[in-house]
């Protein structure tokens, strides 16, 4: 997402003036949301966020800027404004980035925002007539399908990386049962 110029560049300038530590984070992101209603969809949504925090330490004060890009100029000027913060001098400096490997191991088939709005909707109209289906008595149900692929990178100035993807998929259900003026609620939820 980054590269490992940029980064030990970014992570000197956050320390050159006094800091004890400097991190990295970033986070790109794609999510979609479906949310079906009474046999329809009342809701669709979909989006992109990509965006990267700096933070640096002094003791026991913490400093936070935050850049809505990954443009180098954008970066290095978050972190020299960042870095201007504090008032001293350091001699610490980011030579080498190690990558620490996560445990997190995802196999995906097919990523979620890849497949056809259409076939997710398929899906939500399946659990509402299997719910229907199940009893007389479910006057309402409402089903939600979101999915979301996210790329996290995370460098730090004792020379530390790491890059992570992850996929979550999430199925919800919520259904409302009545029998005479007794009324019922359940939920559902598969993540």
């Amino acid at each position: 997402m980054i590269e490992d110029r940029l980064t030990k560049e970014i992570l000197n300038t956050l320390l050159r003036n006094g800091a004890d530590f400097s991190e990295i984070f970033v986070q790109r992101r794609v999510f979609n949301n479906l949310r079906l209603e009474d046999s329809k969809i009342e809701n669709s949504s979909s989006g992109y966020e990509l965006g990267c925090g700096l933070r640096l330490w002094v003791g026991d004060s913490t400093f936070y800027a935050y850049v809505d890009s990954l443009e180098k100029n954008k970066l290095l000027n978050a972190a020299k404004v960042l870095s201007s913060s504090i008032n001293g001098s350091s001699s610490l400096k980011v030579l080498n980035l190690v990558e620490t490997k996560s445990s997190y191991n995802t196999s995906v088939k097919k990523f979620p925002d890849k497949i056809h709005p259409g076939s997710k909707k398929n899906i939500l109209e399946a659990v509402d007539k299997s719910s229907r289906d199940f009893s007389s008595t479910i006057i309402q149900v409402t089903s939600t399908l979101s999915d979301t692929r996210e790329e996290i990178y995370i460098a730090n100035s004792y020379g530390a990386f790491s890059f992570e993807k992850m996929v979550k998929t999430f199925l919800a259900v919520n259904v409302v049962a009545r029998k005479g003026k007794d009324i019922r609620t359940g939920y559902k939820s598969l993540a």
